[in-house]
């Protein structure tokens, strides 16, 4: 009898089951519990795509990237809170202290979730927990997940006097042979963000150069990710950090390949642009169980196989930028294809996939992108950055693909998926 019944319950559950109706995602919303419910949404949805993308950001090797479960990301019902980035910003400064006063120790990217452990008493920081680092961000720039009634009050020291000890670096794994590393008490500045004059532009009406755009179709599969939440793409995700190398052309020994991308070509006309800063680009974790639940990953620490992973070079603001010249083609005339653009940010690879596992890859930042080329490129997306076109936006050399937003662009070089020095006269300026 008991058989009977359990089969009977079967066939009844069966005959009422449904499809689940598909949802559109708004990653726009400000309700923390609708966010964790997007979010595993999206990861579901991931999970049942078709085979994900080969790249890794440390390996140019056919290996699929895992994908994170939705079981993840944390919910508005987790016993233990977290905070989250607000989707209008593109970075928090998290402080030693919960005030402007104290100095920056780490900084809280888009679509990473870190737990809560604090707060002060009008709740207007909170003291969060980033990957070992313990430090307050400010509420007016992160939404809460979870249950934050039990988070009791911290008291902090006062902000100090002097000036706050830099963060050591950490050494990364190397594609090619480079310099010896600096020792690993080499001390390092806050991450770099966007200027006031970058911050302007992103809320404003962009730039328009004149120059008219193309399309190509891209080889191989599309992005295995929304595209401003895929830490290959978006730079703006990793971050990057100031250091004291110096701020020049470096000589380094070895052979060079002919075809590389040349940096001068970036400016009309063409110059050897002055190097004025330089920047180390971090690491970044795709593993969500590395990045407390965070479904895309998150930053890790600087990138330390060369000395200087990123620099920027002077520019007149409104000035035309253009991509690095390269000879060979892609197709129709082209040299490259636009993998990620944003208001001040571009990200381009000079083959037709849509990854960064294979040839060169240029991220150039603080860059005023044409209005045109920008609204190109968001049409080959659904609304929430997934590719839903084959095809990508073209470039050409000496094409203006916007203007300089200030007296500084930021130009970071991949090659097989390894960040490289940027000052090297043999690779880039000769």
């Amino acid at each position: 009898m008991k058989h009977v019944l359990w089969l009977c319950s079967a066939l009844v559950l069966l005959s009422c089951g449904v499809s689940p109706v598909a949802r559109t995602v708004d990653l726009a919303s400000r309700d923390a519990t609708s966010i964790a419910q997007q979010v595993a949404t999206i990861d579901a949805r991931n999970t049942a795509a078709s085979p994900p993308l080969t790249a890794t950001m440390a390996s140019s090797t056919a290996t699929p990237t895992p994908q994170p479960s939705a079981t993840t990301a944390p919910t508005a019902t987790s016993i233990e809170p977290f905070a989250r980035l607000l989707p209008d910003n593109d970075h928090a400064n998290i402080r030693s202290g919960p005030g402007l006063d104290y100095p920056i120790v780490a900084t809280l990217q888009p679509s990473v979730t870190a737990p809560i452990t604090g707060r002060n008493d009008d709740e207007s920081w909170w003291q969060i927990d980033l990957n070992n680092v313990s430090g307050w961000v400010i509420g007016q720039l992160i939404e809460t997940l979870g249950m934050t009634t039990s988070v009791q009050p911290r008291q902090a020291a006062p902000p100090p006097t002097g000036t706050p000890s830099p963060q050591p670096s950490v050494s990364a794994k190397a594609v090619a042979t480079p310099p010896a590393p600096a020792p690993a008490a080499q001390a390092q500045a806050a991450v770099v963000r966007p200027t006031a004059t970058t911050a302007a532009l992103q809320t404003g009406r962009g730039c328009n150069t004149g120059a008219g755009y193309d399309l190509l179709p891209r080889d191989g599969p599309a992005s295995d990710r929304p595209d401003r939440m895929h830490g290959d793409l978006n730079l703006a995700l990793r971050g990057y950090s100031s250091t004291d190398a110096p701020a020049t052309l470096i000589g380094y020994n070895g052979a060079s390949d002919p075809n590389a991308p040349q940096l001068a070509g970036m400016f009309q006309p063409n110059r050897v642009a002055a190097i004025q800063s330089v920047y180390r680009v971090n690491l970044w974790y795709f593993e969500s169980s590395r990045c407390n639940g965070a479904p895309y990953g998150c930053a890790g620490p600087a990138i330390t196989n060369w000395p200087v992973t990123m620099i920027g070079l002077a520019t007149t603001p409104g000035e035309p930028i253009a991509i690095p010249a390269r000879a060979p083609q892609i197709g129709s005339g082209y040299q490259a294809l636009v993998l990620f653009a944003d208001a001040t940010r571009i990200t381009i690879n000079y083959t037709r996939q849509d990854n960064i596992s294979y040839g060169y890859v240029v991220y150039i930042e603080n860059v005023c992108v044409d209005s045109n080329l920008l609204a190109l490129y968001r049409a080959q997306n659904n609304a929430d950055g997934w590719r839903s076109s084959v095809n990508l936006p073209a470039l050409r050399n000496n094409q203006p693909l916007g203007v300089a937003a200030g007296s500084e662009i930021r130009v970071a070089i991949r090659d097989t998926a390894t960040f490289l020095d940027p000052r090297s006269r043999k690779d880039w300026w000769h």
